[in-house]
């Protein structure tokens, strides 16, 4: 009966992650506006103290931990690139799954352990670009 109970638990948990994950990319395909004047990483990274809206590619990421996760949009190995930190466990972001491919995110430009980053704290910050 107790690992019928814990079975029933992980099963939840885990429809429950695909649920949440699911719904972040639903608004990440609502929220998408590649009409909208965005920069590139390279661009943005001179922008220091402004709100921006940024399109590149994710180069590359690490996870900290479970209200932690860095990743660098644009080109990382040619010093380009803009660290965008995902703080919090309100951020339902895999980031595996965009991996080389182009995403949109909106913020400030700060810095962060003294590299211009965008601190995100909100899924709706997120945006994939959509070519039609």
């Amino acid at each position: 009966m107790k690992h019928f109970i814990l079975f029933i638990i992980i099963a939840f948990s885990v429809v429950y992650n695909v649920k949440a994950q699911s719904k972040v990319e639903q608004t990440l395909m609502k929220s998408a506006n590649p009409e909208e004047q965005s920069l590139s990483a390279k661009s943005a990274i001179k922008q220091l103290g402004k709100e921006v809206y940024v399109c590149d590619t994710l180069d590359s990421y690490t996870i900290k931990n479970d209200s932690l996760k860095l990743l660098y949009i644009g080109n990382k190995s040619l010093g380009t690139s803009l660290l965008v930190v995902l703080k919090g466990n309100k951020v339902h972001f895999n980031p595996s799954s965009l991996l080389m491919s182009k995403m949109c995110v909106s913020g400030k430009i700060v810095l962060y352990n003294n590299e211009p980053a965008i601190i995100v704290t909100n899924d709706i910050q997120f945006a994939k670009h959509i070519q039609i």
